[in-house]
């Protein structure tokens, strides 16, 4: 554990119990966001590879319309 976290949970510790509670509830909760978003990065990868490349060659082949264009 860094020394931070250690800090954050000994002022942690300070609090009355039912804010230690609210607390680890919204720390559990946000460490398993954290997971689904890497997740869903890693699992998404190549399809993001292919719209950069689809990008790209549209860039190239000058399909692109820059937005000041269209706007």
């Amino acid at each position: 554990m860094t020394k931070l976290l250690d800090q954050a949970f000994q002022a942690a510790g300070a609090l009355p119990v039912e804010a230690q509670d609210e607390l680890a509830v919204w720390f559990l909760k946000h460490i398993v966001n954290e997971r689904k978003w890497d997740d869903a990065f890693a699992r998404s990868s190549d399809f993001l590879a292919e719209l950069v490349t689809e990008g790209l060659e549209e860039s190239v082949a000058g399909k692109i319309v820059p937005l000041h264009e269209v706007i």
